[in-house]
């Protein structure tokens, strides 16, 4: 309740000093001026693989649009952590802090490395950020650092984005006779059946990323999870390997793999033995992203004519269908303002223009007029020949457009261009809406305690390690699920599941102030 209260308080602040959230549309930055009075020179840490050089399309922009020429500090994700120490233990924080987790300001930002938001708030200096933020109640609190104060701008979709669904080869399941809507997990298991009955050869159901992505996959199903879950519309975690539901799903992919439905190479399966499985009809079904389509743009000629993948809606477990997942909100990455920086008010105008509605289109398209133009239905048409999935042909490979470490609001134009954009992704998301198979977004708990957040993960861990490894081994038929009940039993007096779950839960309440609905 005291981080509730603070962030009314805040807001209280904000309106007295003036601005209104209905102002931060009227926000004028139109003009450089209005972020940097003259052309300054920053510096911006962000993780990516990319050598950016700051000459790229997303960096000439900024420099146009606001004044601030950053000298870009990409660091590749592999040596992230290690950056991270290094760069805050030396005290030479780069103006712009791009973190991947609210950790690195709650711990960090009482300590002095990073600005506060707050007095930039009361002064009416945010009101994009405190606009956006607002609009999805969530975010204010997960914005939030354990001493009430907001040192982070986490990175927002406002627009629902696909995240994974079932997808199958239509035109086998068309051609066959069998339903995209099974009734029962029963009827699913005759489709595979069916399918594989067709095409001896395969193995219908795929799975790449090893074990952790099958149950998780699985688990969306059967309303479950191989770790600890929040269930949409939940506001309690359960360990998820302690219920009925996981032993159900784990006996049932027991089943699939002793009948030839799961692939052998379950737990090994590299993307190139993946996509080969696809289109050489050898694997019909996965739990995957609507991107699986990019597999096939240097494949045509090996495809069979009309191959098609579609999603489909997943059977229901005990009469229950969740939905796909979806991403909206998504606050985990944030950028924060260094604390030593020599630009803090152009700093905070800069973080608080990427909120905009012109920052938002800057970071996505460019200049518009120069780099794209909107269509009378507010579609997009881009000008420079950027290489994305909209213009997998383009030009231009290294642009920095649409990288999410460096823009904090994905619009829904945004999202339509570059990512609905190939008949693969057009019909999955048409198909999944006709149906209403969505789920509500889900936030999750955050830790603000650092000693519980770091017993938390030392529990969950190895915890998650045994449960994969002894999951594994009920599935290729080493083990039976009758044996389930034991393996629990060493999770809870071995692994501390039920302190984990304690924790989180803990953690539910610090984050959101109750577990009732």
């Amino acid at each position: 309740m005291k981080r509730i209260l603070s962030i009314v308080l805040a807001l209280s602040m904000l309106l007295c000093a003036g601005v209104s959230f209905a102002d931060a549309a009227t926000v004028d930055y139109s003009e450089p001026t209005a972020i940097s009075a003259e052309p300054i020179t920053a510096t911006f840490f962000l993780t990516n693989d990319t050598s950016y050089t700051g000459n790229e399309i997303v960096w000439q922009t900024i420099k146009e649009l606001t004044n601030i020429e950053f000298q870009v500090i990409p660091v590749p994700l592999s040596s992230y952590s290690e950056k991270l120490s290094t760069t805050i233990a030396s005290g030479n924080i780069p103006d712009i802090m791009g973190c991947r987790s609210y950790k690195t300001v709650d711990e960090y930002g009482p300590e002095g490395a990073f600005l506060s938001f707050e007095p930039y708030i009361e002064a009416g200096m945010m009101p994009n950020y405190v606009s956006v933020l607002d609009s999805m109640p969530p975010a204010m609190q997960l914005a939030t650092s354990p001493d009430d104060v907001r040192y982070g701008a986490p990175r927002i979709y406002l627009t629902p984005r696909m995240d994974e669904a079932l997808l199958a080869r239509v035109d086998v399941l068309e051609k066959l006779g069998l339903t995209r809507e099974p009734a029962t997990l029963e009827e699913f298991y005759d489709i595979m059946l069916a399918v594989k009955e067709a095409y001896p050869d395969s193995t219908p159901w795929l799975n790449r990323w090893e074990t952790a992505s099958l149950l998780y996959d699985w688990g969306q199903i059967y309303n479950t999870s191989y770790t600890y879950y929040l269930a949409p519309g939940a506001t309690e975690y359960v360990y998820g390997p302690a219920t009925q539901n996981y032993k159900d799903m784990l006996q049932y992919l027991a089943n699939m793999y002793k009948d030839g439905l799961l692939n052998k190479d379950f737990a090994t399966m590299s993307d190139e033995e993946y996509k080969e499985a696809w289109i050489t009809n050898r694997g019909f079904f996965a739990y995957d992203y609507q991107v699986a389509d990019e597999f096939y743009d240097d494949s045509v000629a090996l495809l069979d004519e009309g191959f098609d993948i579609g999603a489909m809606i997943a059977p229901p477990y005990d009469g229950v269908f969740i939905g796909y997942p979806v991403l909206e909100g998504y606050y985990g990455y944030t950028k924060a303002v260094s604390s030593m920086t020599q630009h803090p008010d152009e700093m905070i105008r800069f973080i608080d223009w990427t909120y905009s509605v012109a920052g938002q289109n800057a970071l996505m398209f460019g200049i518009e007029g120069k780099d794209y133009t909107f269509n009378d239905d507010g579609t997009v048409n881009m000008i420079t020949d950027i290489k994305c999935a909209a213009k997998p042909a383009g030009s231009i490979e290294v642009h920095g457009l649409n990288d999410q470490n460096i823009f904090s609001v994905l619009p829904a134009s945004a999202a339509e261009f570059y990512e609905n954009t190939t008949k693969f992704t057009i019909n999955e998301k048409a198909y999944i809406t006709e149906h209403d198979a969505w789920q509500d977004p889900i936030f999750y708990a955050r830790f603000y305690n650092a000693d519980e957040n770091d017993r938390y993960n030392e529990i969950k861990t190895p915890l998650d390690t045994y449960i994969t490894e002894e999951s594994t081994k009920i599935i290729i038929g080493e083990k039976s699920v009758d044996g389930w009940d034991d393996i629990i039993a060493a999770a809870a007096s071995t692994y501390n599941y039920e302190e984990g779950l304690q924790l989180v839960n803990k953690a539910y309440v610090d984050t959101f102030g109750t577990t009732e609905g």
